[in-house]
């Protein structure tokens, strides 16, 4: 009975040390990749009636921002030059324009405000027939203000919070909520703002 406790403790200990050395083996792989502190944006978004919900982050990391729920073709933005890069990792190519900001667009400021991620955020609106939509745009302190309207073409001095969007569907209605769950800073793959070498530009 005590050679097989004995056995017993000798084989627990050996999967409690494998199990250790793997950790060990995944951390020093985390950390030979390449990381830049970033802030990193969550944003959920919620669909009815389909009854779907996503979730998905905006990453910035000094002059550069993108959105992680763009693949395959997706846009980086240089906050600092005003430019937009679109990359393509079908087709290995990119291209760089310039952004041009609308000079007006359909949404309206209201009076009405309330408290979001620690800062007071004010509804603006739009609509046009069936469509309806409403922005909690807020100045957050860790958000460069001009992201949004370089995101969207839509010009608000600051970023949406909360939003809510109403489209007649067929014989029902559409309704997309989003709403930003956090703001934070931690680190991230460099690769995310990179554009790989062997691509060519258009």
């Amino acid at each position: 009975m005590g050679t097989k406790l004995v056995r017993r403790k000798g084989l627990i200990l050996a999967v409690l040390a494998l199990a250790a050395c793997k950790a060990e083996v995944k951390r020093a792989a985390v950390a030979a990749v390449p990381q830049v502190r970033a802030t990193v944006i969550t944003i959920e978004t919620k669909i009815q009636p389909a009854n779907k919900t996503f979730t998905h982050s905006i990453v910035i990391a000094g002059d550069k921002a993108r959105s992680l729920d763009e693949i395959d073709r997706w846009r980086l933005f240089d906050l600092k030059a005003n430019t937009v890069t679109v990359i393509d990792d079908i087709g290995k190519s990119y291209r760089t324009q310039p952004i041009t900001p609308l000079e007006k667009n359909d949404f309206h400021a209201t009076r009405e405000t309330k408290p979001l991620q620690g800062v007071n955020a004010t509804l603006w609106t739009a609509q046009k027939g069936g469509y309806v939509r409403q922005l909690w745009i807020g100045s957050h302190p860790a958000v460069p203000p001009q992201l949004f309207s370089m995101m969207s073409g839509i010009n608000t001095p600051g970023f949406p919070l909360a939003e809510h969007a109403e489209l007649p569907y067929l014989n029902k209605k559409l309704v997309v909520d989003k709403t930003v769950t956090r703001i934070e800073s931690k680190d991230v793959p460099a690769s995310l703002f990179a554009i790989a070498p062997a691509y060519t530009r258009r």
